[in-house]
């Protein structure tokens, strides 16, 4: 049998993260959005336009969303915040231990991420995740039966792991936000309201 991953936020971390949440406004299920992907692969990440358009696309759709990142994802989100303006687009904070990160994305009904950090956080707290693939290996990470693999379409180089590349459109510029909308929305569908 496959083991899946074990990821207990504190208490404490649980109960902040659950009072943040419920005083968020709105009444829409929530969807994480992890905005940053680390360092070492340029592509990883889904470029500032798309993630702009997805959260339109979401808001549009009644879901709200919670931006989740890191120390390196301040300005994308000060960006995304001001370019969401009036929308139910909220700020989880870039500087969570990796129990609060996880603790938040507890309270999302679906978390859409690049292949990092908050793939395994959703796995362990079983959290479907749609996840979105480029420069690496989509058949490396085990989703266990909980979310969607995105990968862009029509490219043979990739899971290439090359840290940068030149080829234009790259990667991530080719996953189109209304695919992965689409993808959330199944989930939303699928999974209780947790």
């Amino acid at each position: 049998a496959v083991r899946e991953p074990i990821l207990e936020p504190s208490k404490n971390d649980s109960a902040e993260a659950a009072a943040y949440v419920l005083g968020l406004p709105g009444h829409g299920p929530l969807i994480g959005l992890n905005t940053g992907a680390g360092g070492r692969w340029a592509y990883k990440q889904w470029t500032r336009a798309h993630q702009q358009t997805f959260l339109r696309l979401c808001t549009d759709a009644g879901l709200r969303v919670l931006l989740l990142g890191g120390p390196e994802e301040v300005e994308t989100h000060k960006e995304l915040l001001a370019a969401a303006a009036g929308r139910p687009v909220f700020d989880g904070g870039n500087h969570n231990s990796y129990g609060r990160f996880a603790a938040l994305i507890d309270q999302c009904r679906v978390v859409v991420t690049s292949d990092s950090l908050a793939v395994h956080c959703a796995a362990a707290r079983k959290v479907p995740a749609v996840v979105l693939f480029g420069p690496t290996s989509a058949a490396e990470i085990e989703l266990y039966g909980r979310g969607s693999k995105i990968v862009p379409p029509g490219l043979d180089c990739l899971c290439c792991y090359l840290p940068r590349c030149d080829r234009v459109p790259h990667c991530q510029a080719l996953i189109e936000p209304a695919v992965v909308l689409a993808a959330v929305q199944q989930w939303v569908a699928a999974a209780p309201s947790r």
